[in-house]
């Protein structure tokens, strides 16, 4: 199944172009606290980074990646996870970079955002 993973990734359940990969960086957020006797490592809350590669035709987009990071509106991305489970990151885009084509008519977009993390 490992070809078919970063094409299931989805903006708040919706495919948003046709997607040539894409990663989950998954965070615990524990920080070692050293104590006079010993370092212990606290437990954080569990955060997310998506990075991906989508290829778009230039027409006909409903959804903007650009107009979500100047918004900061909040999404919900989804992914697969290796054994079919799926991860679901609740947050806001931070960036995007946007490379066009004019020849091919495509538009190659690469969003990061970063959130919350649950499976589901």
């Amino acid at each position: 199944m490992g070809q078919t993973d970063a094409t299931r990734t989805a903006v708040d359940g919706k495919k948003v172009g046709e997607l040539t990969e894409a990663t989950f960086t998954v965070k615990a957020n524990g920080q070692l606290i050293t104590t006079a006797d010993e370092v212990i490592k606290s437990r954080g809350k569990a955060t997310a980074e998506v990075t991906y590669t989508r290829v778009r035709p230039t027409v006909g987009v409903a959804f903007s990646v650009a107009r979500a990071v100047i918004a900061q509106s909040v999404h919900t991305v989804t992914g697969q996870l290796p054994g079919g489970e799926l991860i679901a990151v609740t947050g806001t885009f931070d960036q995007t970079a946007v490379k066009t084509n004019v020849g091919q008519g495509m538009t190659d977009e690469n969003p990061t955002f970063s959130g919350s993390v649950k499976v589901i």
